[in-house]
């Protein structure tokens, strides 16, 4: 049973990765999933043999700041939970945030002996702002890290989120599972053209992500202003950050190098990184980074922040890394890697070799399951 309050059709990195998940162990397994129901989506469904159970719920899109909505609640998950519970060997939680969708599912689970796991999708923030590095500390002191502790397994997506987040106190065991990436939709095959045919620039960059301010666009758009050679940016998706990015690149006389995309459809994501040279991830904060995954697929040369899990994912022969929150440092990377032809090669072919090795979804399943196996075997 996997609990989580966003499942398809809502698109986000934790919903993708459980889709990805539960498609292939429905293949088989029995694999339940208990979620919210939102507009539009059915109560109950089969999803590709996924058993998908919509509970009723409340859905807040309008939250203050530094908050990201949606923040979803639900008085009937319980409900959910027991109906199907004696039906399950495992209860996989993928949240500590919305605790509608934890404690309920930890507290009936723990009752009759189901072992309860977690996914740490979401390390402890740091670095990002007083208020939110704050927020999600006092958040984890008061219910977080009560959830964290009672669960038997914590499964991390990084060694760096298992680093940050695993309570002290914990005393069951941590796993590191990663995030995955489809490597036969994401491949160096990909056709770029029809992207890379609407811009002049000689070079393109590729930024794909939420416009939110852990993200460090402003640091990358600064940046812009001092590359040697005549590059475009591509900034690919959306958020509350879109019109103050837009006036900087106004301020800075940058239209005609850093076009912003708005949302790109799924389908048409990996057309967008043939498209590009280098792709970029400015940011000032991240415990995994799929997009990370999606360029190395795609044989992209990489350009990213030395924080979080990143330098963990890109194993020291994918790309380069640079300073966090400092614009001088990204644009000295960027120039050594739009200056080298042969070294974006070497760093692409080394990137789509790792995502095979370790990131294909068919490796996270695998290792997923023995985590299972693991777990249900003491």
């Amino acid at each position: 049973m996997m609990v989580n309050p966003l499942f398809k059709p809502y698109q986000g990195g934790i919903e993708r990765h459980l889709y990805e998940v539960t498609s292939r162990l429905a293949r088989k397994h029995e694999v339940h999933v208990i979620t919210a129901l939102l507009k539009g989506t059915a109560k109950e469904e089969n999803i590709g043999g996924i058993k998908v159970h919509r509970c009723k719920s409340i859905v807040l899109t309008r939250l203050p700041k530094p908050l990201p909505p949606p923040y979803i609640t639900s008085a009937h998950v319980k409900d959910l939970v027991l109906k199907f519970l004696t039906e399950v060997d495992i209860v996989h939680l993928h949240t500590r945030f919305f605790p509608e969708f934890s404690i309920p599912p930890l507290w009936y689970s723990k009752r009759i002996g189901k072992p309860v796991l977690l996914t740490l999708h979401n390390a402890k923030p740091k670095g990002i702002s007083l208020g939110i590095d704050l927020g999600a500390h006092i958040y984890d002191v008061i219910i977080g890290n009560f959830i964290l502790r009672n669960v038997d397994t914590l499964i991390a997506v990084s060694r760096y989120s298992a680093a940050v987040t695993v309570p002290k106190g914990f005393k069951g065991n941590v796993e590191i599972v990663p995030n995955g990436v489809d490597t036969t939709e994401f491949n160096p095959q990909v056709n770029g053209e029809n992207i890379r045919s609407k811009y002049n620039n000689d070079y393109l960059l590729l930024y794909v992500g939420r416009l939110v301010k852990q993200k460090g666009l402003d640091y990358l758009i600064k940046a812009m202003n001092n590359i040697e050679d005549d590059a475009g940016l591509m900034v690919v998706g959306r958020g509350p950050e879109l019109s103050h990015l837009k006036e900087l690149v106004w301020k800075l006389d940058l239209e005609k190098r850093i076009f912003f995309e708005g949302f790109v459809k799924d389908a048409l994501l990996p057309a967008y990184y043939a498209a590009a040279d280098v792709f970029v991830l400015p940011s000032l904060w991240e415990p995994f980074g799929m997009v990370l995954l999606e360029a190395m697929a795609t044989g992209r040369a990489i350009a990213a922040s030395r924080v979080g899990g990143i330098p963990e994912i890109l194993g020291g022969e994918a790309g380069l890394l640079f300073n966090p929150r400092d614009s001088y440092s990204i644009t000295r990377t960027l120039n050594i890697l739009l200056s080298d032809e042969s070294l974006r090669k070497n760093l692409g072919n080394n990137g789509r070799e790792r995502a095979l090795k370790y990131y294909s979804w068919e490796k996270v399943v695998e290792k997923l399951e023995n985590v299972y196996n693991k777990v249900l075997s003491t």
